[in-house]
């Protein structure tokens, strides 16, 4: 009939089908090369026409086209597949596109979307969802030969009483990232077993070209920008105590007026007035009033001298002392208050002060004449609607003051709660009179985009109060596998230890130790401590080698991962409500749960919705 199935595929022409890419190549010249020698398999005879007769009529012109820099199989071609399929699914774990990718020899987009799709169809739990959507870490990326070769050799000279064979590892699990990979070594390295009786043979450092990749700079620039940073942190340090030395020797230091303590003079601040205080003092007296007490949010911070001083601080002296998040703040609370006082109705961001007008004033002014009847229409009907069916309940149980105390109750909670139902009907108003629903703030220090239904942060394929206990559950689930996690660096397999020796052998061949990752094909089991202990789980005094059984304690390096893995998503998600640290003893489905799975602002919110259009429309 002219066609093959894949499993019986004609004999391969070479010369032929080099002729026939070409011809393919002239077609449709931005095509994946690769594809087509693939599609070449499958036919016996017309190959050309066949393949181009499929594209033109079956898939409607559409074909996989390769990067437009870069082989497709090459380290370029493929961070440009990752990039687009980033764009398609930006909240997928971006490990788990970047080895589908790396495993796929053509129509690398195409394949990885039917993979993802039927992952996220199939799959208990979907595809792994990453912690801020959208976003490529540059760790992420693809690396190329010349890259990880260069890291390599930099690494065995920055690190040379390293086992060669556990350097690979190390780089193995953390996707041969220079960073990441120094990082890893550099606390490995306070480890016992690091130092091994071959300490003292030195290796000769290493040259290469590649060591000099321009990509590997930038992160060896990396990290020796972070060791100047550290470096002059400690020189100013010095330099600080050295100055106070010299203001103390000459008796020179200042009084501060709030706290009545000794300050070198660039510790100290004043108001316009010269009172002077310490730095101190200062940035205390501002943080309680703006997330304390909240009595210096949106007025000028007043001088605290004890003289009864009516002068205050200038916005140049308290941008120079507070900290840059203390005084943005600070900044926000004047700008929200003079946006008060002008009396008009905004949309707010609920992650800044950022704000904007409504753009139809007249239209909202009818609005605020509606909202005072919606919003006594709600309270006296839930409130009504509720006591009435606990007094009846009571009433049938005990007697009838009892239903009528629990009536009182309701009420009185009711109208505590005023101010939350205006609250919610005023988004829900504003919100079906905007085109969007997402309102994207236009602070650059913020920059996040907002759902105006629900009130949080819109990230892709958003769902109004949709439960994020799973998600965090899952996020700190893989940081706790990751901690105990080991990576073959032969076949880039990774596995766990659950039980047995420390002597591990991927089904590649390769073997190496748990412990320090160290290739011991050669050496097999003489790798490992064979001295006897009077106690069992005893250091060996006789030498640094690996134990066979003991491994460091996993269970520490696990529970820190979990830590820091919930304070990484509960940052990324403030609107979460945070879990105790209890909770992290017992990881597992279930473990977290957040304050309300569905809050009383959803339920109140449909009962708006019903009511507004039951006015509006």
């Amino acid at each position: 009939m002219g066609f093959f199935s894949p499993f019986q595929q004609p004999p391969v022409n070479v010369a032929l089908d080099d002729a026939r890419l070409e011809q393919l190549k002239h077609l449709f010249p931005d095509g994946d090369v690769e594809y087509f020698r693939e599609c070449l398999k499958f036919y016996k005879d017309q190959h050309v026409e066949r393949i181009t007769e499929k594209i033109l009529s079956n898939q409607f012109g559409y074909y996989p086209r390769r990067p437009p820099t870069g082989k497709p199989n090459a380290s370029e071609g493929q961070n440009y597949f990752l990039k687009k399929l980033n764009e398609i699914f930006p909240d997928c774990e971006i490990r788990c596109i970047r080895e589908k990718i790396k495993n796929l020899t053509h129509s690398h987009v195409e394949q990885a979307i039917d993979y993802l799709l039927d992952l996220d169809k199939n799959a208990r739990n979907g595809y792994p969802q990453r912690l801020k959507p959208g976003i490529i870490d540059r760790a992420d990326y693809v690396r190329s030969s010349s890259y990880i070769k260069g890291a390599k050799h930099r690494l065995y000279n920055e690190f040379p009483f390293a086992f060669k064979s556990s350097i690979k590892a190390v780089m193995a699990e953390l996707n041969n990232d220079y960073v990441q990979s120094y990082d890893s070594l550099s606390s490995m390295s306070s480890l016992t077993w690091w130092t091994s009786w071959l300490t003292f043979m030195q290796r000769k450092p290493y040259n290469s070209p590649e060591m000099y990749d321009p990509e590997l700079l930038k992160d060896v620039d990396m990290i020796l920008s972070r060791e100047r940073i550290a470096q002059t942190k400690k020189d100013e340090d010095i330099a600080k105590n050295l100055n106070f030395s010299e203001y103390q020797k000459h008796n020179e230091l200042f009084e501060c007026g709030c706290c009545f303590s000794s300050f070198v003079f660039e510790d100290m601040c004043t108001c316009r007035e010269g009172h002077m205080f310490c730095c101190d003092c200062l940035s205390a007296y501002t943080k309680e009033g703006l997330f304390g007490q909240g009595n210096l949010r949106g007025k000028p911070i007043p001088c605290m001298d004890s003289s009864e001083c009516t002068s205050t601080f200038s916005l140049e002296e308290l941008e120079r002392v507070l900290s840059s998040d203390i005084y943005h703040a600070y900044a926000d609370s004047i700008i929200e208050e003079e946006f008060k006082q002008l009396n008009v109705e905004l949309v707010k961001c609920p992650f800044c002060s950022y704000c904007e007008f409504d753009d139809d004033p007249l239209d909202l002014r009818r609005l605020r004449l509606y909202r005072i009847f919606i919003y006594l229409g709600i309270l006296a009907y839930a409130s009504t609607w509720i006591a009435t069916c606990i007094m009846d309940i009571l009433e049938a149980v005990f007697c009838s003051w009892s239903g009528t105390f629990v009536f009182g109750c309701v009420a009185g909670i009711a109208g505590i709660q005023i101010r939350r139902v205006v609250s919610i009907v005023q988004r829900q108003l504003v919100r079906r009179r905007k085109k969007s629903n997402i309102l994207y703030c236009q602070n650059p220090r913020c920059g996040k985009c907002s759902c105006l239904a629900c009130g949080q942060e819109h990230k892709p394929l958003h769902r109004c109060h949709e439960k994020e206990q799973d998600k965090l559950r899952l996020y700190v689930e893989q940081a706790m596998a990751d901690a105990v996690k080991r990576t073959c660096p032969k076949c880039q397999l990774s596995f766990t230890k659950s039980d047995g020796c420390n002597k591990m052998t991927c089904r590649c061949g390769y073997q190496m130790c748990y412990i320090c990752r160290k290739d011991i094909r050669q050496e097999s089991y003489s790798h490992f401590c064979d001295h006897f202990r009077d106690i069992p789980g005893q250091s060996c005094t006789a030498c640094n080698k690996c134990d066979l059984y003991k491994v460091q304690s996993e269970e520490k390096a696990v529970k820190e991962a979990a830590t820091r893995a919930h304070a990484e998503f509960l940052a990324a998600n403030p609107e979460i409500t945070h879990s105790s640290s209890a909770d992290l003893d017992h990881i597992g489905p279930g473990s977290y749960t957040l304050a309300n799975a569905i809050s009383i602002d959803y339920i109140i919110e449909q009962i708006c919705d019903l009511l507004i259009d039951h006015f509006f429309h």
